[in-house]
């Protein structure tokens, strides 16, 4: 008798802890999660997005910037809603001036892994001189928890920015460190004016195919020709020599 009910006390011990671990298996995998994207980060660790008007059309005064987030749990079958709002601490644009916020409620579309926050930014004199920051926080909701990386910075400003081209390792050339003086020298000397990666075309760059895929490849020599020829007007061209924001002279701070 003894030994039955120590079998009838194990098997409802064994019920409820199977209970309670199926609850918290369940609760674990119903939080889904949203977080901002991003490869950049802040010199504190935020995600960090970045926005330069310098290469819009002229007439553009405010635009409408997507600030991407991803899932990080299931896909659902329906939209769903997600919340954004203001970190005021870490904020120094001005609302209703610099940049708006339009709606706080952003969707994420069926069977989608990828979603945006829409801001809408002006063009204002103040980023003529530097870079204003908004902080964007992803609110726990309905349908989605906020994931670690629920805070994100968006700078934006008027003046150049680091391009995504300027570091690409397995070109022949690099430009060392970006500054903006440096960057905008290039780009004069290159005669480019809408902030496009000046060595991708013809002589420096041809395609190659291989296995139905298109590869984009760039001719050593005349990469390195055009770059040495602006090594060389960085030293005898009107104005020469340069030096960049840091007072370091350009032409030591290339590779």
């Amino acid at each position: 008798m003894k030994r039955y009910n120590i079998y009838v006390l194990w098997l409802i011990l064994s019920m409820a802890i199977t209970s309670c671990s199926e609850d918290k298996l369940d609760s674990f995998v119903e939080n889904d999660y949203l977080y901002f994207n991003s490869e950049e980060q802040t010199e504190v660790g935020f995600p960090l997005q970045e926005f330069s008007f310098l290469f819009e059309e002229e007439a553009v005064t405010s635009k409408n910037v997507q600030v991407p987030v991803q899932l990080a749990g299931r896909f659902a079958e329906h939209d769903r809603t997600f919340n954004v709002s203001i970190v005021d601490s870490l904020t120094t644009a001005v609302e209703g001036v610099d940049y708006a916020l339009e709606q706080q409620n952003f969707i994420l579309k069926a069977n989608e892994k990828e979603g945006a926050v829409i801001v809408k930014v002006n063009l204002t004199p103040e980023l003529d001189e530097e870079k204003l920051k908004i902080a964007l926080k992803i609110e726990d909701g309905d349908d989605f928890s906020a994931g670690s990386e629920g805070v994100l910075v968006l700078s934006i400003t008027n003046r150049l920015l680091k391009p995504d081209w300027w570091e690409i390792l397995h070109r022949p050339i690099q430009f060392g460190p970006f500054t903006e003086k440096k960057g905008g020298l290039l780009m004069k000397y290159m005669g480019v004016t809408d902030g496009r990666d000046p060595f991708l075309g013809d002589p420096y760059t041809f395609e190659m195919t291989y296995l139905g895929t298109t590869y984009v490849l760039y001719n050593g020599g005349p990469c390195q020709a055009k770059l040495n020829g602006f090594k060389s007007w960085l030293l005898t061209s009107d104005g020469a020599p340069y030096y960049d924001e840091n007072g370091d002279l350009i032409y030591n701070t290339m590779n």
